[in-house]
């Protein structure tokens, strides 16, 4: 704004912010190595427009909950029932009980909700009473299973907080608790901490069952810091599914475009990070065909 024009007369609203910073993503994402999106006239002129005083009011959205903490969104595709029941179990054993579990069933998969039901009886004394499956019958060619899964999830999610979980991975016993801590420090849009990756393979044991073996150690699977740059580069290798949540106001604001790459950028751009760099929170467990 010019020096003769008050703030008010500069606010914006968190739709113009918002598309502002989805112009600028997509453009980096279309020509990532170019300094010619980061110099785009509109961004220029749109800066130039904010008032700094009020930035940081606009941005910062938070609203009152009345559901849990944390609402994790299980994606249950290309998971089987041992799988499944893997990350139940985890989750059942968390040392923070302050969240409520969406399992998200893709019509494609194999797995029913009536199998889904039958696995969650089985925590019937603590895990089952704060769950709740979600199956996506219509899926968004545009869009694609799984992020048509994440998104039916966040629709149905209650949390302060949104974390999206694959029925392939792990957490550990602290996730919750972990990022309830990074919460209470800091109300940021992303709360984040690292995730490890290891390869296993199927095995089958005398009794019948079927169980997993390690093919070799496991390794980090997610940056120390996390970094828009990374980002931009690579999801995976800087902030895996499971390793953040997301504040679910902000999710609420920005609308559900997108994928989960998108999300987080837009979250982290608008509402900040606050992150654990030494705690690792979930194992990623890649199987070998």
């Amino acid at each position: 704004h010019s020096p003769q024009s008050s703030p008010e007369d500069s606010v914006v609203d968190f739709a113009t912010v918002k598309s502002l910073v989805r112009a600028v993503i997509a453009r980096l994402l279309e020509s990532p190595t170019s300094t010619e999106a980061l110099s785009e006239p509109l961004l220029a002129r749109r800066v130039h427009d904010w008032p700094a005083t009020k930035f940081t009011d606009l941005i910062y959205c938070a609203k009152p909950s009345e559901g849990p903490f944390l609402s994790v969104v299980l994606v249950a595709s290309d998971a089987s029932d041992t799988m499944l029941n893997d990350a139940l179990l985890a989750l059942d054993a968390q040392s923070e009980a302050d969240f409520e579990l969406i399992v998200v069933l893709p019509a494609s998969l194999g797995i029913g909700r009536a199998r889904v039901e039958e696995l969650l009886g089985g925590f019937s004394l603590g895990l089952a009473a704060r769950s709740e499956i979600v199956t996506v019958t219509n899926q968004l060619p545009e869009l694609g299973t799984r992020t048509d899964a994440v998104h039916a999830g966040f629709a149905q999610a209650r949390g302060r907080y949104v974390t999206v979980l694959d029925a392939t991975s792990v957490v550990f016993a602290h996730f919750v608790e972990t990022l309830a801590r990074l919460s209470r420090a800091s109300p940021a849009a992303v709360l984040r901490a690292r995730a490890i990756v290891q390869p296993l393979r199927l095995v089958n044991w005398p009794d019948g069952g079927v169980g997993f073996e390690p093919t070799g150690g496991a390794a980090p699977a997610s940056a120390s810091h996390f970094s828009m740059l990374e980002l931009f580069a690579s999801s995976e290798a800087t902030s895996p599914s499971g390793s953040y949540a997301l504040r679910r106001d902000y999710v609420e604001e920005l609308g559900l475009e997108g994928d989960e790459t998108a999300l987080l950028m837009e979250a982290a751009i608008l509402g900040g990070v606050r992150e654990a760099s030494d705690e690792v929170i979930v194992l990623l467990r890649r199987f070998a065909g």
